[in-house]
C-alpha cells in the first residue's frame, strides 16, 4: 500500500470481513436456487474499506486474503492474466480467453461506461459468444482493452462466423484506455496487437464502429488509415 494511505485498524477489517461473509452467504444461497447459473455466472465484491472489487466465486480463497495485509488494485489482477499475445517491457497484451480474462474486461467496460453512456454493456457470456476482446496492460496494472468481432455478422456467433470466411470483416466495436494512460500511444499498440492476433492482411480493410472524435484522429494518424472503414451502429 502507498505510504500516504494508511492501514486500516483492526476492527475495521474484522466489521468488513463480517460484511464480506454476509454478503458472500446471500450469494451462495441465490446461486443454489437460481437455475440459470452457469460457468459466466459471477458477482463482483467491493472492499468496504477501500472500494477495490474482487469477483466471486473465482476469489474465494483471495477476499479472505486481501484483509490480511494491503489493499491492492487492479495490479494484483493483472498478474493473473495467462493469454498473453503481445509484451514488452512497458506494455503487454492478453487475448480475454478464460473466465477471469473476460471479467477483466467487463470490468473495464464498466469504467468505460462512466464516461460515455454511449459504450454498450457486455457480459462474460456475450464476450465468450459473439466478440474477440484484449486487454492490455503497462506497468503492471490493467489499462484499457479492445473487443471486436466481425462486420455484419454481429448477430452470430464466433463459432457461426467461422463458417462464412468470406464475409468476415473485422470490426473493432469498442476501445477504451483509462485516463492516466491515455496520449502516449497504446491504444495504437492495442489495436495493432489485435489486428496481427486476428490475421489481418497488409492490404485488407478493417472497421471501426461509432468512433468518436478523439478515435477519429487516432484513426487518421494510423499508417493504415487509407484501409479503415467507419460506420454508424445506429
Amino acid at each position: 500500500m502507498p505510504d500516504n494511505v494508511p492501514l486500516p485498524t483492526k476492527e475495521a477489517r474484522i466489521e468488513a470481513i463480517s460484511k464480506i461473509q454476509t454478503r458472500i452467504a446471500e450469494l451462495e444461497k441465490r446461486k443454489d436456487s437460481d437455475s440459470e447459473y452457469d460457468e459466466d455466472y459471477y458477482e463482483f465484491i467491493g472492499c468496504p474499506l477501500c472500494g477495490f472489487r474482487m469477483v466471486w466465486p473465482d476469489d474465494r480463497f483471495f477476499i479472505q486474503e486481501h484483509f490480511k495485509s494491503w489493499h491492492p488494485s487492479l495490479r494484483f489482477q493483472a498478474e493473473r492474466v495467462r493469454t498473453w499475445i503481445f509484451g514488452d517491457e512497458e506494455l503487454k497484451i492478453f487475448r480475454a480467453t478464460t473466465i477471469y480474462e473476460r471479467r477483466l474486461v467487463v470490468d473495464l467496460i464498466g469504467y468505460a461506461q462512466l464516461e460515455e453512456l454511449e459504450f454498450r454493456w457486455l457480459g462474460t457470456k456475450s464476450l465468450r459468444k459473439f466478440f474477440i476482446a484484449y486487454g492490455c496492460v503497462i506497468s503492471s496494472e490493467i489499462a484499457g482493452y479492445s473487443v471486436w468481432n466481425y462486420l455484419r455478422l454481429r448477430n452470430l456467433t464466433l463459432k457461426q462466423a467461422d463458417k462464412k470466411l468470406k464475409e468476415r470483416t473485422r470490426t473493432l466495436r469498442q476501445i477504451f484506455l483509462l485516463p492516466e494512460f491515455r496520449g502516449q500511444g497504446y491504444g495504437n499498440k492495442l489495436i495493432d496487437a489485435a489486428l496481427f492476433d486476428l490475421r489481418v492482411k497488409p492490404d485488407e480493410t478493417w472497421t471501426v464502429e461509432s468512433p468518436n472524435n478523439v478515435m477519429i484522429g487516432l484513426l487518421r494518424s494510423r499508417a493504415d488509415a487509407k484501409r479503415i472503414e467507419v460506420f454508424s451502429a445506429g
